[in-house]
């Protein structure tokens, strides 16, 4: 069994670290804003922040999106500028009245969010992402494993 690296055995490879490294992303994502909503929930505090500007996609993009700039004092705080993805109502809310109740973290500021979200959508991306990195790295040790032979030997008769 060689284990030198052809270019029939690099694209499988290839293929299975970017599983391995899409899982692991998909995870973290999922993770750290499920993170973020379980301490918002646990003692979360709320300050109301000033809309510095604004974006949105095309009216007749694909895929809709919604921007906030926002300034708001955290207590004992310094003024913090962030950028929040929001929901199209309130995106409308606050462009009108230029105001935004900013929800965050009070040991850490900068983790804060504008629109209340559901944890479950957030678990449920660690648990696609898991998925995903367990077919990358089964993938990868099935490929080392038969030196990237995919295909099982036929079985005599």
């Amino acid at each position: 069994m060689s284990h030198t690296v052809t270019p029939q055995k690099l694209l499988p490879t290839l293929l299975m670290a970017l599983l391995v490294g899409g899982g692991l992303w998909i995870t973290f994502i999922g993770w750290d804003q499920t993170t973020t909503l379980q301490q918002l929930d646990n003692g979360g505090a709320q300050v109301e922040g000033t809309v510095l500007g604004s974006r949105s996609s095309h009216p007749q993009a694909r895929t809709r999106w919604w921007d906030l700039d926002v300034e708001y004092t955290p207590t004992n705080h310094p003024p913090i500028k962030e950028t929040f993805g929001v929901s199209g109502s309130t995106f409308r809310k606050a462009v009108d009245s230029q105001k935004v109740t900013v929800f965050y973290v009070p040991e850490n500021p900068r983790r804060a969010t504008v629109d209340h979200h559901q944890i479950l959508p957030f678990r449920i991306l660690i648990g696609v992402g898991l998925f995903i990195l367990s077919a990358g790295l089964l993938g990868l040790i099935h490929g080392w494993r038969n030196d990237w032979q995919w295909t099982t030997p036929a079985r005599k008769a």
